[in-house]
């Protein structure tokens, strides 16, 4: 009898020693992984605008007071942490996956701006993310988190050491190898001018995705206004494309970069995690990440669907 899992393969990361146990059987289809939404809460963005005696304009920008669970990526005080919230659609429950692509470079476009206004402020780190839903802990409003640390988060700060270690032993930047390595591959959802997206070779999540500009850049601050139109395109896709095999599923979205400060051997990119389900013991007390389907299967399922999405876009 097959068990529940399929076949497993142990894999790891590009980068890091993190291990990934992944299914290779590719019988399990994006059907077959149920989401249950977690009942819809009380609404702050919709508390501000009714309680605004006239309609804000877009994005909206709030301050939240909610922490973000900074503790979880910081042991320093988080009193002086700045939480904002940059809001793209007034209307509740309106998908993110569904945004114009002109809103989505308009957001962007602001939140470039705010997050060199809080750079210039503050020696902290700006992290910059999306959290759609309930089960991710986020609202049911298309937005950007914008969130200054007093520290750089430990991933990041795992990613810049590989750098490091890549650029003195061989002399290129490992981003770009793995990028080299995804163009046109299995794996890959689709490709725009300026950027590709791909399922990466050791996800955390089932139907994780990556998307990194195709040249080398340390930051989505120094990102222009045309290649931001296209970040907007790519993203537009992938997450249409999402939504297409996956309904509204919650899902966090957040952004790799650094500022000029802190070098330029870095190669931002963006990471999208689906949640379709919560992790067990084997995640949070092993640290090993199991996924019920596999980054192949995904660059096939969600590449398929992203390009139909990007052929609508453009007329095709």
């Amino acid at each position: 009898m097959r068990n529940a899992f399929g076949v497993p393969e142990l894999r790891r990361d590009y980068f890091t020693d993190r291990l990934t146990l992944t299914n290779t059987d590719r019988s399990v289809r994006g059907t077959d992984l149920a989401v249950e939404e977690e009942p819809d809460t009380e609404c702050f963005v919709c508390d501000y605008v009714n309680s605004s005696k006239s309609k804000p304009s877009l994005p909206l920008i709030i301050e939240h007071t909610n922490s973000l669970s900074v503790n979880e990526v910081s042991d320093k005080s988080p009193q002086n942490n700045t939480h904002h919230v940059l809001v793209a659609n007034l209307g509740h429950n309106s998908s993110f996956q569904k945004l114009p692509v002109d809103s989505i470079s308009k957001l962007l476009s602001v939140a470039q701006e705010n997050m060199k206004s809080q750079y210039g402020r503050k020696d902290n780190f700006v992290l910059l993310l999306a959290r759609y839903g309930n089960a991710a802990g986020g609202i049911l409003h298309p937005s950007l988190e914008m969130l200054t640390l007093p520290e750089i988060p430990s991933v990041i700060m795992e990613e810049m050491a590989a750098v490091e270690r890549s650029m003195q032993d061989l002399g290129i930047c490992p981003m770009c190898r793995v990028i080299s390595v995804e163009q046109g591959g299995p794996r890959q959802l689709i490709s725009t001018e300026h950027f590709i997206a791909f399922a990466p070779w050791a996800p955390t999540s089932s139907y994780e995705f990556w998307i990194y500009p195709k040249s080398h850049d340390s930051g989505f601050l120094s990102t222009s206004s045309r290649v931001i139109n296209d970040l907007a395109l790519i993203l537009r896709s992938t997450l249409g494309g999402m939504q297409r095999e996956l309904d509204k599923v919650p899902f966090s979205m957040s952004f790799h970069s650094i500022n000029e400060k802190m070098g330029n051997d870095y190669h931002w990119h963006i990471e999208v995690h689906p949640m379709l389900k919560t992790w067990g013991s084997i995640e949070k007390g092993l640290g090993v990440f199991v996924n019920d389907i596999s980054p192949e299967m995904t660059g096939e399922i969600l590449g398929r669907a992203a390009r139909k999405e990007l052929a609508e876009l453009v007329g095709i």
